[in-house]
């Protein structure tokens, strides 16, 4: 974060099924490289890499937003955001729905699922609810969270909504060409469930977390 200048963000990022913490730290570092302000980056433990297993995301978050403060920042003028890739994606949004500090949220590989469509405009047609700004990045050849789905996320969330454009800007929708599920990730060892599902990407890691950052 050294040369970084202005409002102080953080972001608390839900690990995949099985994915080692650890394995987040690239897209971490390049999240951080792309901000223009100071931006902490923090992925906690869940047990047995399961964001799923109830009270581990809970007891992850606090953990590492303890170890956060102790190294220095400050809570009470930071800018939360929150986020995820696969199954810790999936588990956020009512993670989030329980806090009072977040700004906004940043789904990889994972979508607001249709739990949240509980509005309807007056010609009856189901509109999303959730109440926190979320962008939902897809990668195009993503085996697992499928392309399919991602674009039912467009249609549903941006162009069927009652108003397009504002939906456009608080639940965006993205995909990332070439970019496979594992890709949000690093290394070459996938779980074994997603290296058996999983498709194969058309771009490197790096660019796959240039694409993402942006």
């Amino acid at each position: 974060m050294s040369g970084k200048s202005g409002p102080t963000a953080a972001l608390l990022f839900g690990q995949g099924a099985g994915i080692p913490t650890g394995l987040y730290a690239a897209l971490g570092l390049a999240i951080q490289e792309a901000s223009p302000f100071p931006l902490w980056f923090a992925s906690p433990q869940c047990p047995q890499d399961v964001a799923a297993i109830p009270g581990g995301l809970e007891v992850g978050m606090l953990r590492v937003r303890k170890a956060m403060r102790s190294q220095g920042i400050d809570w009470g003028s930071t800018s939360t955001f929150y986020g995820g890739h696969s199954l810790g994606g999936a588990m956020m949004p009512d993670y989030v729905l329980g806090v009072d500090d977040a700004v906004g949220q940043v789904l990889m590989g994972s979508f607001l699922t249709r739990k949240f469509k509980t509005g309807a405009t007056a010609e009856g047609r189901p509109q999303l609810e959730y109440p926190v700004p979320t962008l939902t990045i897809g990668g195009e050849l993503d085996g697992l969270c499928r392309l399919t789905r991602i674009a039912e996320a467009l249609y549903t969330q941006v162009t069927f909504a009652e108003d397009p454009t504002v939906a456009a800007r608080s639940v965006p929708v993205t995909v990332i060409p070439g970019m496979n599920h594992y890709e949000f990730a690093s290394g070459d060892q996938p779980p074994a469930f997603v290296a058996m599902n999983d498709l194969k990407a058309e771009i490197t890691e790096e660019a796959a977390h240039a694409a993402g950052e942006c």
